[in-house]
């Protein structure tokens, strides 16, 4: 744990000094956002919540294109400290939302909330976030993109067999 401890440390500074000397807001955004999730890591949620706050202020003046990635980081904060009703909220949004936000990010989301929709035992929830994620799929107009995401969701239903079998179990 020392290690990966270290690593963190090493690349928080790392960050920090590429902070002094970048100026660009997207690019500054981008590298807050990446500081929330070390920090995350670190299990220091304080310096997590401010550089996510940084990034989405940023994001929301001058980059409202990835404004997506920095809600999604927000989420994860508030589902490692167990606040779900709050990730939930923050992962519909960015799921219900069309303008500006990927299809990668979406479909992240959806697997996130299908996540903690099974840590807090809500299968009928988990049901219809995955049936509305491959609807979601279904809907990609790129081709390629479509294929890469049924190979996303595959994986991710494959990977979580059990809870599905469980859901089939309980009707």
């Amino acid at each position: 744990m020392l290690c990966f401890s270290k690593q963190l440390d090493k690349a928080i500074s790392i960050y920090k000094n590429l902070l002094k000397d970048i100026h660009i807001d997207k690019t500054t955004a981008y590298l807050y956002n990446n500081l929330a999730c070390i920090y995350i890591e670190k299990g220091d949620y304080k310096n997590a919540e401010t550089y996510n706050n940084k990034s989405y202020a940023l994001r929301e003046s001058s980059d409202k294109n990835s404004l997506s990635q920095t809600m999604k980081t927000k989420a994860y904060i508030y589902e490692t400290k167990e606040m779900y009703d709050e990730a939930i909220s923050i992962l519909n949004n960015i799921i219900s939302c069309d303008t500006g936000y990927d299809c990668s990010v979406k479909i992240d989301s959806y697997k996130m909330l299908i996540s903690l929709y099974q840590k807090i035992k809500r299968y009928d929830l988990e049901k219809i976030t995955m049936r509305d994620l491959k609807q979601y799929i279904i809907s990609c107009r790129n081709f390629s993109s479509r294929i890469s995401y049924y190979k996303i969701f595959i994986n991710f239903v494959a990977n979580n067999l059990k809870n599905i079998l469980t859901l089939s179990n309980q009707k």
